[in-house]
């Protein structure tokens, strides 16, 4: 499994060209742009995205959802971390959270969800 890294705070527009620019920006910079077309072509489960504070992103619920959902369909693995305020958020029940139906563990001083693509 070949991990790419990316805070939430990278995704600043919700369309489905600025989220694969951004991930494959944090990966030539994590390993190397000359490996990227080699990455592509990576079946799914042997790749995985990792975004942190997701609780700092500025996107709109729908928005959230899309990106999840393009995440899910380019990586076996996709795993959010955030802060305890969306755990909060999300037994509000006010607004569906993106992450809700997600399988969900949660770590000491941080929150974390768990998204299988």
């Amino acid at each position: 499994m070949v991990p790419i890294l990316l805070s939430a705070t990278d995704f600043s527009k919700a369309h489905e060209e600025d989220f694969l620019a951004a991930v494959w920006s944090a990966f030539r910079t994590q390993y190397s742009p000359q490996q990227l077309e080699h990455y592509k072509r990576l079946p799914t489960d042997r790749k995985a995205l990792i975004i942190d504070d997701w609780h700092k992103t500025k996107l709109r619920r729908d928005l959230q959802r899309r990106l999840i959902a393009w995440a899910s369909r380019l990586f076996g693995k996709v795993i959010i971390i955030s802060g305890d305020i969306i755990l909060l958020e999300e037994m509000s029940g006010e607004d569906a959270y993106p992450l809700v139906d997600s399988n969900t563990a949660r770590l000491r001083n941080s929150g974390i969800c768990y998204v299988e693509g």
